[in-house]
């Protein structure tokens, strides 16, 4: 038998979708509660302010954006098969997620004053994506490439995340699949 969700496991996924689906500032605590079931104690009683809130939402939207990562590379047999899955997992998202763009990058642009707390949140999940890709640069084979490891990782990198503006931007796909397009040219 499945346990039912608790209320920190409640507000978390509540607030994971109006977050994500509304914006941070257009989600009030009294939706919250509302649609989590609870009342403002219960709430508070977990959580110390919306601050609070936003901090484990990105924290919960980094772990499951690397789980569904991870899903897709199970299968990969080499560090140019997984540096092009990082795009197909970008075009997954999008599809899914309606073109609505990066959770993280939506906050940057939403809240410019944006808490310290998340800012590092965020910091850390784009630098771990880095690093990540990085690691499979190293692991390719030094004729598949033109430019050295980190230049290759940088510009790898912000293809990455550029086609994923881009694709929000023209609620298309198709500047994922040119970027990746792109890297395809540069890794093999």
């Amino acid at each position: 038998m499945e346990r039912a969700p608790g209320i920190r496991e409640r507000v978390i996924d509540t607030c994971s979708r109006l977050f994500y689906d509304q914006g941070y500032l257009a989600t009030h605590i009294n939706q919250i509660t509302a649609e989590a079931g609870i009342s403002k104690s219960g709430l508070y009683q977990h959580f110390k302010s919306k601050e609070d809130l936003l901090s484990e939402y990105l924290t919960h939207a980094g772990k499951k954006w690397f789980d569904g990562l991870n899903e897709l590379l199970v299968d990969c047999q080499s560090p140019a098969e997984i540096l092009l899955t990082f795009f197909d997992y970008r075009k997954q998202l999008a599809e899914t997620d309606k073109f609505k763009g990066c959770a993280f990058l939506r906050l940057v642009y939403e809240l410019p004053a944006l808490d310290e707390r998340a800012y590092t949140v965020i910091r850390r999940h784009k630098q771990l994506v880095k690093t990540l890709m990085f690691n499979q640069v190293q692991l390719l084979e030094p004729a598949t490439y033109v430019t050295a490891r980190k230049e290759l990782t940088e510009l790898i990198y912000t293809l990455f995340e550029g086609c994923g503006v881009e694709s929000s931007l023209q609620r298309s796909v198709k500047p994922i699949e040119e970027s990746k397009a792109i890297v395809k040219r540069l890794i093999f």
